[in-house]
């Protein structure tokens, strides 16, 4: 179990995850003007434990999520990762479509 953290750290942990992920740089900012740029309307779903271990689900609202659309989604997600100097490991990424259920 992870030691408790006190408010304040939890505070910190938070901002941190959140600047990572949202920030002006931030990954899903950087990766969902992306794919808004080619054409994809998305909704994204996260559940982030540290900036190490990152789930997320691109929802497609306008296209069906066969594999070469997950393909394709997966193919920019980890290219702007890896443009950005970031562990690929520490992202575990889904791509569903409207007919998906709220799975991880």
């Amino acid at each position: 179990m992870p030691p408790m953290l006190s408010p304040e750290e939890q505070a910190e942990k938070t901002a941190e995850i959140e600047n990572f992920l949202y920030g002006d740089s931030g990954i899903l900012k950087l990766v969902g003007d992306e794919l808004v740029k080619r054409g994809y309307i998305i909704q994204t779903m996260v559940m982030a434990y540290s900036v190490d271990d990152v789930h997320v689900k691109y929802v497609l609202n306008d296209k069906e999520a066969t594999e070469s659309v997950q393909e394709e989604v997966k193919s920019i997600f980890f290219e702007i990762v890896k443009e950005n100097n970031l562990d690929s490991n520490a992202f575990n990424l889904k791509v569903g479509d409207s007919n998906d259920g709220p799975d991880w």
